[in-house]
This record gives C-alpha cells, structure tokens and sequence, in this order.
C-alpha cells in the first residue's frame, strides 16, 4: 500500500495541472469546400481550440458560450474587400458583430488562483522516529500558476496576431483568420456582403 501511495499522488497532481497552449494556426486548417459569394467565397472551421489540442479552452467555451471559428475568405471581386465592413457576419438572418479578441482571450482564460491550494500539499516523511515536514506544494503550485498565465497569455496573442476582423483582402488574395463570437451554437453562421 506504501508503494501505491506516490503513484496516487503523482495522479492527482498530474490530474489537476495546467496545461500548454497548442496553437490554431488558421492557414493550416483543412477547411470545408467553400460557399461562395458574387464578390468572395468563404471557409468556416468550428471548434479549432478543440481540435487544435486545448480541450480545457474548448470547455470554457461551453461555459461562456463563446465560440472561436476559424475562416478562410477569398476576394473574387475586383475590389478591396475589408472584413467586418464590407464583409459582414449573419447568425441565421441577423447581423452579428465579432467580439474584440482580448475579450474574448480574457473570457476563456483558465483560472490560476486554484493552483495555490496546492500550497497546502506538504509530504511527512518518517524515519527513526524523526519526522521530516516537506512543503511539496509550493513549488507545484508555482509552476502550475506560471504554465497557466502563460497559457493564456498564449492564446490572447493568437487571437490578436489572427484576428481577421477589419483586415482588407485585395482582389484575388485569399487570408486567413480568426474570429470569436457569443452565442451562435444553434443558429447557422454565414458571411455576406455589405450592401450599403
């Protein structure tokens, strides 16, 4: 039973720990066939932090009701295309505006003040009737309150370096992007142009 007790240990800590930032990278996704549009043709990819490796930033997700999509636009006009102004968001058939990327970063950030409960962690160790107190949580608690910090400090850049949000897309040129919006799970997502 002594020699279990480290490996039970070890799987708690393991269980609770934070996690590594795996990046999206919107421009390696696979994307769908597009739909197409009389001035662009658009791509959309739905849950890519899941799919990317980032299932705790998936579950707060579900949590905020906020969801990240990957885009692939393509300007098949003869005109600088800006999206969020001349290429517009639909949820069904109502407009619907992007969330600002730190935002939504600081929306699906993972908690990182639990981590210092682990402080309270501390190993007994006894020998000849000595008894040795080791504060084994400390520094656990540290390290998983820096890896997460950094985590989300990870995801904020990307969802700022890959924001696609008033980017302009010259004729011709396909880009890239991400985009976070609030509460779009049940309706059907789609981008057209500004008739304005």
């Amino acid at each position: 039973m002594k020699k279990l007790i480290p490996s039970f240990l070890l799987l708690f800590l393991l269980a609770g720990c934070a996690t590594f930032y795996r990046p999206i990278k919107p421009s390696e996704i696979g994307f769908p066939p597009p739909e197409i549009n009389a001035d662009f043709s658009y791509s959309l990819k739905f849950d890519p932090l899941l799919k990317a490796g980032n299932p705790r930033f998936a579950k707060k997700e579900e949590k905020t009701s906020i969801s990240v999509v990957a885009l692939k636009i393509t300007n098949n006009s003869e005109r600088d295309l800006t999206v969020g102004k001349d290429i517009l968001f639909y949820l069904d058939h109502r407009e619907i505006v992007a969330l600002e990327p730190i935002h939504a970063a600081s929306q699906l950030a993972l908690g990182s003040a639990g981590y210092m409960l682990y402080s309270l962690l501390f190993l007994y160790i006894r020998n000849d009737n000595k008894e040795t107190v080791i504060p084994i949580g400390v520094p656990i608690g540290l390290g998983n309150l820096i890896v997460a910090t950094n985590t989300n400090n990870k995801l904020e850049q990307e969802l700022v370096s890959q924001n696609i949000i008033y980017k302009t897309i010259k004729p011709n040129e396909t880009i890239y992007g991400l985009a976070a919006f609030r509460d779009i799970k049940y309706g059907k997502l789609t981008l057209k142009t500004n008739e304005n």
